[in-house]
């Protein structure tokens, strides 16, 4: 199990996400804890980055608050 960790900029993004998206906030709760407990799940879609982000992740889902995370 991996642990996210919020800063403040993507809290404000999530925040404004909610109010625009209130009927996804269900789903995007559940691939959250789909994503804490299987990072690497096939339905995530998610995959290493080359170039300047390199050792990166990232997933390929319908919601695009997701960005890049790093494993550590």
């Amino acid at each position: 199990m991996i642990e996210i960790i919020w800063d403040k900029p993507f809290l404000r993004i999530l925040k404004k996400w909610k109010k625009k998206h209130p009927d996804l906030i269900a789903d995007f709760q559940d691939i959250l804890i789909l994503f804490t407990e299987k990072p690497f799940h096939p339905s995530l879609k998610t995959h290493n980055l080359s170039g300047k982000l390199k050792g990166e992740t990232v997933g390929k889902r319908r919601f695009s608050v997701i960005k890049t995370m790093q494993l550590i």
